[in-house]
């Protein structure tokens, strides 16, 4: 913003929402104590005016230390808690007084918001005397009524009256006086008020003697007889855990902080898809919930910090056994059974195997660091397998390892899916398969071990499958066989037998170095990959020299595309067609996101050129066919999974709205002043067809929606709503001229458009004074109304206030209002800053929202009908206070004294009022 005009927001700031603000803030060692607290949580808050006893009777109340003092001392809101009988945690909060020259009325308009939302009971403190200041305070209240819904955790709180100094004698008439006042507020606001909407429409007055009182202390007992019986004693009141209580209040906090009132419910669930986002690096890694501080260190984890996850329904240790996983990876599941007669699975626990590094991390340096876990765990496996105690390792033993790292890597991954869920309590956000594909796809494809054989022996590959082509295949050990000589040990001298001379992972039987049981001469296929280099049948043999490998591979890289394998063919087979020991498609899926492998059981499939010369040369009649490659049809590389269809819905309307803050506190730069303001936009995205596609499908038939088939038809998308299918319709596409906010009606309403507001970022001052003050903001004409809200600026404007737009008939002569009563419009006649390119009509507030097809952004219907009246004031010193309007409507005729005798109004230049102020020098009206 310069010189009151907007300037480019695209680079300013990195655009933030609620749910990450809301992760952001903390309240000290109370956070954690609350993020733990299992029990239920109740919430009790103060509001009302300035040093009227708050703090002071909370203290006495619940046992608090809150400040205390003649003046006012309470500044902003403060917490406290107190642990009650029955794992009840009460949160005591104190709020400073409403009204005070500090604060603006928007900033009291969402303290009495957040007061409201979160609260259980509500002690509002105040006077004996219900005066303009209660009708101010509760308007502000009114205010509030439209912003913060969507959830039915909020706005479940009683309202209780606490009106202090009432002498007993005195407290049948202030009760009175008060119920009175509320039927009349209530009544105004039949539609929507304060009390229905923010407190359930629960109300209890309560008179407190005045303090240091007998009678004060006592009047305290009917507040905590309500505490105790009916909110601690309720197992459905409060929220159900610190935590949920803890996520809720910064959750609302950040919403208010950015303007955004988009339904809570659905920022709850984002906030909690956050939540869980940011501990899968804890689980991934150990199983358990770690601090995200020590995830990142590579070395053991105390576990004094590991929390284990628990199930919802009761709390048991959260455990998958073998033959769940049998069921959930049935292609696994027979290799598993035989794993399981040698390597206990049940008795190792996942929450006992730490993986040692951060799973999650993408950094390019993470598989070097994947091949050590790898090979910790194969030691595990090997202290575990009865099977591997006394033997030699072999190429069988590592395809037992990796039946056992599947077992593991899936177990793992199969554990943080189910407590993701339970955590989103079945309602799963969209936005969760994208998450689980992107951390535990990728875990689970890192710890899946390379298949090639080792560049120095003929064991395995210890490296994870992803690493990079230019690092050598190795398998981490010394690449000798620690078997013992074969001859030495058939010959009886086991025992005494030297260890083998040969590489790891060889076949045929151990070699001593020095022993003269074999040929030792150089063997005729050397150039094998898998040669053993030296003849190994006896001395004196007549026939070629051989080693004791059954088959030389050729050793080449394999044909397949995306394969680093090595052929294994025969070498003594001519062949032009390299296989090597994988037998499926080395593609990947081609449906996006997915990530995973092919799951064509060919591994040439798709090279038709390829396929065709492997069948032939090894004679394999199957696919030894001649092949027109221009006549076949497109090969499809697709896994044997279904898929979310990744196309955009393509309904009609908005399908979901984020708020965002561009940036926390922008600076308007204006001609005549300079201040900060918080700046906030809504932009309407679209989501992926929620569509279902079988294996092996690319497309569905039918539009692409992201509705369910069970979506509701009707209803405003901000109310009360428990299921999901009613939380999957599309918004209105319609913005609101002034602050560009999405209609948050369901798509194709009737009526009017409504939406909470933001920033007026579409509007600029348009007046017949160069100079336009908004209480302490100072404007000059022709600058931007970013700075204002629709609803609130229109509060500060107050009456006969109007707003212009262009004359539909473009003349004076021929505009067709005539600025009645009735109509609310007329032609603009005076001269206007800046000069409007085209004729303009001046229109009063209710008049201008009914032309936009908008309801009005104004909830209190109180304040409605002032700004449909004169805005002419008495001048009279007497109402510096409480200043003397003119009692008709904006822009009546002139009203004219009766004849009939003196009625106990004043009329002045054709406007009456009620007041009457006789002087020397007669009345002293003056109007402007």
């Amino acid at each position: 913003m310069a010189d009151g005009q907007a300037r480019s927001m695209g680079d300013q700031s990195q655009q933030l929402q609620a749910v990450d603000i809301a992760r952001s803030i903390r309240f000290g060692l109370l956070s954690p104590l609350l993020e733990s607290w299992q029990g239920r949580c109740i919430v009790i808050t103060s509001m009302g005016k300035q040093s009227t006893g708050k703090s002071y009777l909370l203290n006495h109340l619940t046992g608090s230390s809150f400040a205390i003092a003649g003046a006012r001392c309470t500044d902003g809101a403060w917490m406290t808690i107190r642990i009650l009988p029955d794992d009840v945690l009460l949160v005591v909060l104190d709020f400073e007084g409403l009204g005070s020259f500090e604060r603006t009325e928007q900033e009291d308009v969402f303290l009495s918001v957040l007061n409201a939302s979160i609260s259980m009971f509500t002690i509002f403190r105040m006077e004996m005397r219900y005066d303009k200041e209660i009708d101010d305070l509760f308007a502000k209240f009114q205010k509030g009524v439209a912003l913060i819904k969507g959830d039915p955790a909020l706005f479940r709180g009683k309202l209780y009256m606490s009106v202090k100094d009432v002498n007993p004698n005195d407290q049948r008439g202030v009760l009175g006086e008060f119920v009175g006042k509320f039927q009349k507020l209530l009544g105004a606001n039949k539609e929507s008020n304060f009390l229905t909407d923010l407190y359930s429409g629960k109300l209890d007055i309560n008179c407190s003697p005045p303090l240091g009182t007998i009678g004060y202390y006592q009047s305290l007992m009917h507040a905590q007889s309500f505490i105790e019986g009916s909110l601690c004693a309720s197992e459905s009141m409060g929220f159900q855990t610190g935590k949920a209580f803890l996520n809720c209040i910064r959750l609302v906090l950040a919403k208010i902080a950015i303007l955004d009132w988009t339904s809570l419910d659905e920022g709850a669930k984002q906030f909690q898809l956050s939540d869980v986002c940011s501990k899968l690096p804890g689980l991934v890694r150990t199983g358990c919930l770690v601090p995200q501080e020590y995830v990142m260190k590579e070395e053991p984890i105390a576990g004094y910090l590991k929390e284990d996850i628990r199930t919802s329904a009761n709390g048991e240790l959260l455990d998958i056994d073998i033959v769940t996983m049998c069921s959930l990876f049935p292609a696994m599941a027979e290799k598993w059974a035989v794993l399981n007669t040698s390597v206990d699975l049940d008795n190792l626990p996942d929450w006992k195997i730490d993986l040692g590094f951060d799973c999650c991390s993408t950094k390019d340096e993470i598989t070097a660091r994947v091949r050590k876990t790898i090979m910790e765990l194969f030691q595990l496996f090997i202290g575990l397998s009865v099977n591997m105690r006394s033997a030699r390792l072999t190429r069988e033993s590592l395809s037992d390892f990796d039946t056992f790292l599947a077992y593991i890597i899936r177990r793992r991954k199969a554990r943080v899916n189910l407590w993701a869920k339970e955590t989103f309590n079945d309602r799963v956000p969209e936005e969760w398969k994208a998450v689980e594909q992107q951390f535990l796809g990728r875990f689970q494809a890192l710890f899946t071990r390379c298949q090639s054989e080792c560049a120095k022996c003929r064991l395995g590959c210890m490296e994870t499958a992803a690493h990079s082509g230019t690092t050598d295949h190795d398998c981490g050990g010394s690449h000798f066989c620690e078997g013992r000589y074969g001859y030495c040990e058939a010959g009886g001298q086991v025992g005494k037998t030297p260890p083998c001379a040969k590489e790891a992972g060889h076949d045929g039987c151990c070699e001593c170095r020095d022993g003269d049981h074999t040929c030792g001469a150089e063997c005729c296929m050397a150039g094998s990959p898998n040669c053993g280099k030296r003849c190994s049948q006896k001395i004196g043999h007549t026939d070629l020299h051989k080693c004791d490998v059954a088959i030389h591979t050729c050793g080449e890289s394999c044909s397949a595309k995306n394969c680093s394998g090595r052929c294994i063919l025969s070498v003594e087979s001519p062949h032009t067609a390299h296989k090597c020991v994988e037998v499926r498609c080395m593609e990947k899926c081609l449906m996006d996101e997915c990530g995973e492998l092919c799951g064509a059981m060919n591994h040439f499939h798709g090279q038709v050129d390829v396929a065709v010369a492997f069948s032939v040369e090894n004679g394999d009649e199957k696919d030894a066919g001649i092949f027109d490659a221009a006549s076949e049809v497109p090969v499809v590389h697709m896994c044997a999974n279904g898929h979310s269809c990744q196309v955009l819905c393509a309904e009609e309307g908005i399908c979901r709205v984020d708020v965002f803050l561009k940036q926390s506190s922008m600076i308007f730069k204006g001609a005549r002043s300079k201040f900060q303001y918080t700046f906030q936009e809504m932009n309407g995205s679209r989501k992926k067809c929620c569509k279902e596609l079988p294996p092996g499908q690319q497309i569905h038939q039918g539009a692409h929606t992201c509705m369910n088939a069970t979506a509701a038809a009707t209803g405003d998308v901000d109310g009360d709503q428990s299921k999901e299918e009613e939380r999957t319709i599309h918004y209105c596409d319609e913005r609101c001229p002034c602050c560009s906010y999405f209609c948050k009606k369901k798509f194709g309403h009737f009526g009017v458009h409504t939406t909470s507001h933001g920033n007026m970022r579409n509007t600029f001052f348009l007046s017949d004074m160069e100079e336009i003050d908004v209480e302490e903001r100072k404007y000059r004409a022709s600058e931007q109304g970013v700075a204002e809200m629709c609803n609130l600026y229109c509060s500060k404007m107050g009456r006969e206030h109007v707003h212009y737009l262009e004359c539909e008939q473009a003349s004076r002569d021929r505009c067709v209002y005539a600025g009645s009563t009735a109509d609310q419009r007329r032609h603009c006649t005076r001269v206007l800053e800046p000069k409007p390119e085209k004729e303009m009509d001046e229109l009063l507030h209710e008049q201008f929202w009914k032309t936009l097809g908008w309801e009005d952004p104004c909830a209190s219907k109180m304040e409605r009908d002032l700004f449909g009246k004169c805005g002419y004031k008495c001048d009279a010193p007497d109402h510096d206070e409480k200043p003397s309007f003119c009692m008709l409507p904006a822009w009546h005729k002139q009203e004219q004294k009766s004849s009939t005798g003196y009625d106990g109004l004043s009329y002045v230049s054709g406007h009456k009022f009620e007041c009457s102020h006789v002087a020397s020098g007669g009345n002293t009206h003056h109007v402007f």
